[in-house]
């Protein structure tokens, strides 16, 4: 099988990244959370060429215990480090053109982001000055369809046998370990899963609001009610995958097949996978 569509992304340069944040509050429009901690690996012809990380001060925003129970990164260190103001434009030079991925970025890692730089431009799109965005979490729920699939960071390392000794050694995430790892799992998916499967792997995923996914009326699949946490957690993936395709039909991966919405009529129609 020729698989054009791994051949195509692995030509493209790749900016794989993770962020560390305070809490998982983005939307607050009070007091949103912040990013603390981002680091970018950058893969091209087949390679990693570069890396880019940078330690942020969140301005005042302090981490919540939760929050700092999986990065540890203290308030304190922060304080001299630079803000995101002062990051940002490396940043954005840094990943302008490539294919942008992280693993639940859909739900996390792209929306904080794109959060931060809307602070210094309110009008800021990431979609603007990047190739396309792909999300490892939504691949590995495509192609690893289990029941009780594990699909974490973690999971995929061990699974992939990629190393990732020096985050388990630490007992705590880091941003640019965490891209490491994610860079090196992203190149054994291309490897291993075919791409051409599945139509939706180009789309960028519609941003549907758990409340218009409790509207459903999603017969072939389990009553579920979704909330805004239950999305920055991952808990949907094992209900659904959501993917806009040409602007008005989304589809929803599931573990036995694809679920199409048309977002205008909400009519639902269930088709199994290949």
């Amino acid at each position: 099988m020729a698989m054009n569509k791994n051949k195509e992304l692995l030509r493209k340069t790749i900016c794989v990244f993770d962020l560390e944040t305070t809490g998982f509050n983005m939307f607050s429009p009070d007091d949103p959370d912040r990013v603390i901690d981002i680091g970018i690996v950058k893969r091209a012809n087949g390679q990693v060429v570069d890396r880019l990380q940078f330690y942020i001060n969140p301005e005042g925003k302090q981490s919540s215990p939760d929050a700092l129970k999986v990065h540890g990164i203290t308030d304190h260190f922060l304080r001299d480090k630079p803000t995101f103001k002062e990051c940002a434009r490396q940043i954005l030079t840094f990943i302008k053109g490539s294919v942008l991925c992280a693993h639940n970025g859909e739900f996390f890692d792209f929306d904080f982001l794109e959060a931060e730089f809307q602070r210094l431009k309110p009008d800021f799109k990431l979609n603007d000055y990047i190739d396309s965005r792909l999300d490892t979490l939504i691949l590995a729920k495509a192609f690893r369809t289990g029941k009780n699939q594990k699909n974490n960071l973690d999971a995929l390392a061990k699974d992939f046998n990629v190393d990732d000794s020096a985050r388990v050694n630490s007992g705590l995430h880091g941003a640019l370990i965490d891209a490491d790892i994610l860079a090196n799992v992203l190149v054994k998916m291309c490897e291993t899963y075919d791409l051409d499967r599945f139509a939706f792997f180009n789309d960028n995923v519609f941003d549907f609001t758990p409340e218009y996914l409790n509207d459903l009326n999603l017969a072939d699949m389990p009553k579920v009610e979704v909330t805004e946490q239950d999305l920055k957690e991952e808990k949907h993936y094992h209900q659904f995958i959501v993917s806009n395709s040409g602007g008005k039909v989304s589809t929803i991966a599931v573990d036995n097949g694809l679920i199409e919405v048309d977002k205008n009529q909400k009519e639902v129609s269930l088709s199994l996978t290949p």
